[in-house]
């Protein structure tokens, strides 16, 4: 019927430390060519500039820079967070002005989930503050559960341990040694993290991570953040 209005929503069911995929390449192309109006929603942290700048012209919000990269910084990978918080922005301030920090700010609510690599690279840095800030947006804006982070945490340490002593030369080389398919980003930051620490603070690492994996299934009364939180400061002192 002409007065139908039918919304299609495409998802995946949520896997453990993982995202969901994006629409198919070829359904995103059939339903383009039926004339349907496609919104990706689900953007990269590569697409996200781009993908937030489109969406507040198109909303009919102006931000100045410096809010722009506040509400970026602010959203992380939660960029569908954005239509819900422009439209409180646009409905508080109307179209047309130009908004900074002052006026954005009491709408942007909790901060937004950021990716594993953010905190790899906050504990190679020995940034403890950084490192504590980000894994409390991965548990609060990312909702990922204790296990989840370590996890991720202890992939990361087990790719720096193999990479000892192993007879490669370079970041493809280490891939195809490890069993990595894809990107080979996530091997370039072991790499760098486990010639800057050296085996033996590898070593310690992994006593650390297997405490804090005893503690998270039952091993101390502390709750799960707490536990997190001491395993990650102690990592960040290596």
């Amino acid at each position: 019927l002409d007065t139908t209005q039918l919304i299609l929503v495409w998802s995946r069911g949520p896997a453990l430390n993982k995202r969901s995929a994006g629409l198919p390449k070829k359904l995103n192309e059939t339903l383009k060519a039926l004339g349907v109006s496609v919104t990706k929603t689900d953007v990269n942290q590569r697409e996200s500039g781009a993908w937030i700048d489109q969406q507040l012209a198109d909303i009919g919000l102006t931000l100045d820079n410096q809010a722009r990269r506040l509400l970026g910084d602010h959203l992380g990978d939660n960029v569908n967070r954005l239509v819900g918080i422009a439209r409180s922005l646009l409905a508080a301030h109307g179209p047309g002005k130009r908004l900074g920090v002052d006026e954005i700010a009491p709408y942007l609510g909790s901060a937004g989930d950021v990716p594993p690599w953010d905190l790899t690279d906050a504990i190679a840095n020995g940034d403890i503050p950084a490192s504590l800030r980000t894994c409390r947006r991965m548990v609060h804006g990312g909702e990922r559960h204790a296990l989840a982070i370590l996890a991720s945490l202890t992939n990361h340490y087990a790719r720096m341990a193999s990479l000892d002593g192993a007879p490669v030369s370079g970041e493809k080389d280490a891939a195809a040694f490890l069993g990595v398919k894809g990107s080979t980003y996530p091997v370039k930051k072991a790499m760098q993290q486990a010639r800057k620490m050296g085996p033996g603070n590898v070593k310690r690492a992994w006593g650390l991570l297997a405490e804090a994996d005893l503690d998270l299934r039952g091993g101390t009364a502390a709750d799960s953040e707490q536990v997190l939180e001491v395993l990650i400061a102690r990592l960040a002192r290596l």
